[in-house]
């Protein structure tokens, strides 16, 4: 069995209405919330990549580039973390 891994932002697209009805929420927390629910999918866009060697072609989404999202600082912080290490 090879279930994929729910993401944080599948759990922003399940609960974002009922968590805004309940809590108060700044403008930049909101964006953080919108960034991470939109980010590397269509709704910011995308580039056809191409392999330098073979010519594969597929498309790539944008990220949204929010420093809270864990898709776009997930390799920042493994480097963090094995620099942490190194010390």
């Amino acid at each position: 069995m090879n279930q994929q891994r729910p993401e944080v932002a599948d759990v922003i697209r399940s609960c974002k209405t009922d968590f805004l009805t309940r809590y108060r929420v700044s403008q930049q927390q909101r964006k953080a919330l919108q960034d991470m629910e939109s980010c590397r999918t269509a709704a910011l866009g995308s580039h056809l990549w191409q392999c330098p060697q073979c010519d594969h072609q597929e498309i790539r989404y944008k990220s949204c580039r929010n420093r809270h999202c864990p898709k776009c600082q997930g390799s920042r912080q493994a480097q963090w973390l094995e620099a942490c290490a190194a010390e």
